[in-house]
């Protein structure tokens, strides 16, 4: 049972990653802006002076960044993978809910894209 709530928990841990994620870009509404700021709090580097680049970062990642062996570093870890914060934040901010919210519309009851 312990092993299942610790999982259970750092599964929920990283959820909230994610989320936190999602309201800075709903804060600051601007993508390029909320990926960069990522980029600086997980690696503790400054974006502009490192010629971090969203854009070309997103166009270079791979479709499918989560293999099967990742999951053993995914469950140790206490926050999701850089790679896949920005895929999640990326996708997000391409997404119904984010339009909605950010236009003061009906949030989507399933928005199929964030799945």
């Amino acid at each position: 049972m312990s092993w299942a709530l610790d999982h259970l928990l750092a599964t929920w841990s990283k959820l909230v990653e994610f989320t936190c994620d999602r309201m800075g870009l709903i804060a600051c509404r601007d993508k390029s802006v909320a990926i960069c700021t990522l980029y600086t709090v997980v690696t503790g580097l400054k974006a502009k002076e490192t010629g971090f680049d969203p854009d070309h970062y997103l166009e270079n990642l791979e479709e499918e960044i989560v293999s099967p062996e990742d999951f053993v570093v995914f469950r140790n870890n206490t926050h999701p993978p850089l790679p896949l914060r920005i895929k999640a934040l990326d996708l997000f901010a391409e997404s119904a809910t984010y339009e909605a919210l950010c236009n003061g519309d009906d949030v989507p009851v399933r928005d199929d894209a964030l799945r």
